[in-house]
């Protein structure tokens, strides 16, 4: 589990303005990318790959909000396409599968909102977010949001992946006759079952 550090004051400015927000993107991963790792003692090496796992969580959020937008204005028909997904292709020098796994992201998170939330503030990584959309999928629509923000804060109180495969398959059950205002009222119960939070657990953790 990845989540967001709360001491803003440890955290560098906000950006003023989008072109210099995507200069500073640029130049943080560079810098990375040229970075000596030799130079580095283990804990910095670990402290390095935890973040970069964290703002992936974000770089998907962000791109699949941008890319909703310019999908619903059909941005993509100004360079003479005919689809979002071509149009990313051509215009990123990406292929079909990644263009595909793009327009994937863009069109899960607009249909869950507390993820796309939580992936943007670093607190879920990509993977688990996608496990967590396809459980819920699978559920009666009216009941989706409440399991989703059920299943995202026992993740932020340290379950496992384990744990909220079993948590999952415990709503579902539930929700075969429950409606979802009986799920909020019997959250509490279900989270019960949840194992405590291990060391491992505890390490995704931003300190």
């Amino acid at each position: 589990m990845i989540r967001m550090a709360r001491r803003r004051s440890a955290l560098a400015p906000l950006p003023p303005t989008r072109p210099r927000a995507l200069v500073i993107l640029r130049g943080a991963l560079g810098y990375l990318a040229g970075l000596d790792p030799t130079t580095l003692t283990t804990t910095e090496r670990a402290e390095c790959l935890h973040e970069l796992e964290r703002s992936e969580a974000v770089r998907v959020a962000a791109r699949s909000t941008i890319f909703f937008a310019f999908n619903a204005n059909s941005g993509f028909q100004d360079d003479g396409h005919g689809g979002p997904r071509s149009w990313l292709r051509w215009r990123a020098g990406i292929t079909a599968a990644a263009a595909g796994t793009a327009t994937g992201w863009m069109r899960r998170l607009a249909a869950h909102q507390d993820v796309r939330e939580a992936m943007a503030a670093g607190e879920i990584s990509p993977s688990w977010a996608r496990e967590l959309c396809d459980w819920t999928d699978q559920l009666p629509q009216s009941a989706r949001r409440d399991a989703e923000k059920i299943l995202l804060a026992a993740a932020a109180a340290g379950a496992d992946l384990a744990d909220l495969a079993g948590l999952a398959e415990e709503i579902r059950k539930r929700t075969a006759g429950l409606t979802a205002t009986a799920l909020t009222t019997d959250s509490t119960s279900v989270r019960s079952g949840l194992t405590g939070t291990t060391e491992a657990q505890r390490s995704w953790r931003a300190t």
